[in-house]
């Protein structure tokens, strides 16, 4: 009676069969020391894209911190400046007609004495030496500020009984 192992009987065949299962297991071992360099290979770039993530986050910040600094140094624009120095004007005009006598030559001597004191109380503000030099980020807040100046907040340490002094003997 015949099994269904006896096609597998190695009786038959032995030299045959031990060199098929000494290739098989070459073949698996192969493959294993394959899979083996694949994953250290793997576990290696996993190590190197940690170490770049830390790199360009340094960087990331070394940018940032120059954005920062580059729109500290970045001065108004003519345009922004135009605008400050009309605003600037304005705000003087609009003081010196609440102060001064309507004769059209108190208001000339008066305006530019006004005027210079509200470019230095922005100036102090912003702590520049030059309104050009106002960062552009802090234009806006320029332009409210020059808005809401009265004329006690251009009398710093204490000129304005001066001025008052002095407009009384000029006149």
């Amino acid at each position: 009676m015949e099994t269904p192992y006896q096609y597998y009987d190695d009786s038959n065949y032995p030299q045959q069969n031990k060199d098929i299962l000494g290739k098989t297991i070459d073949l698996m071992t192969g493959q294993a020391k394959a899979i083996e360099l694949m994953y250290r290979k793997m576990i290696e770039m996993q190590k190197d894209t940690e170490n770049n993530v830390a790199k360009i986050e340094e960087v990331k910040e070394d940018i940032i911190q120059l954005k920062k600094d580059i729109e500290v140094q970045i001065g108004l624009s003519d345009a922004e400046a135009g605008v400050l120095q009309v605003t600037v004007h304005k705000k003087a005009t609009s003081l010196c007609w609440l102060k001064v006598d309507k004769e059209h030559v108190q208001f000339c001597n008066w305006i530019g004495k006004i005027r210079a004191r509200i470019w230095a109380q922005l100036k102090m503000k912003f702590e520049v030496k030059q309104y050009v030099k106002i960062p552009r980020k802090n234009f806006r807040n320029a332009i409210e500020f020059v808005n809401s100046i009265t004329f006690d907040d251009i009398d710093y340490e204490g000129k304005r009984e001066r001025w008052l002094e002095r407009r009384e003997e000029d006149f």
